[in-house]
């Protein structure tokens, strides 16, 4: 008598690929899973636990969105054949220094105003200019304490922090010596 069975699979699916490749990054990165294993299912994971046949999320082909750092995990799949080796990237995406704002705000007054430069992220170094020019850490000035702010100026500021993505530059106009009308 001959068995009606079919035979179980004995080679394994082509573990996955990622695109682009794990590694250091200073933004945000867009990932596309892929297997060589024609027809082949893929389930991954992000939250360090190891992905099966059953567990994980299903790819489904649309790319993942990597704002941080974050190790992803994947696992192809198919009736066909055994599931691949789990395949393993880490995205290394620092995070990004909050922009600069200033106190008081930007704003029209009829006196000098005392402005302070923050950030909410703590330890950043802020660099400014007071002539409308982008600041950077070498074209700038380093925010050490209060300014006054005596006339028509504009702030421009950046914030560094080592291991993180620099702030976005802050931009804002303090206009001085215009009488404020009283309601």
């Amino acid at each position: 008598l001959s068995s009606c069975k079919e035979p179980l699979p004995t080679i394994p699916a082509a573990a996955p690929d990622f695109d682009p490749p794990g590694g250091d990054y200073g933004s945000a990165q867009t990932v596309v899973i892929s297997t060589a294993s024609e027809g082949a299912s893929i389930r991954y994971t992000t939250d360090g636990s190891v992905p099966s046949e059953a567990y994980g999320e299903e790819y489904s082909g649309v790319p993942i969105q990597v704002t941080q750092t974050t190790t992803i995990k994947a696992i192809a799949y198919s009736e066909d054949l055994l599931a691949s080796p789990v395949s393993e990237a880490t995205y290394n995406i620092p995070g990004k220094v909050a922009t600069p704002y200033t106190q008081p705000p930007a704003g029209t007054y009829a006196v000098a105003q005392t402005v302070t430069i923050k950030t909410n992220t703590d330890e950043a170094t802020i660099y400014y200019t007071l002539d409308g020019s982008a600041p950077t850490a070498s074209d700038g000035v380093e925010y050490t304490g209060e300014l006054t702010i005596d006339k028509t100026t504009n702030i421009r500021a950046i914030a560094y922090k080592q291991g993180m993505t620099e702030s976005n530059v802050m931009n804002v106009t303090f206009t001085i010596g215009v009488r404020v009308a009283t309601p």
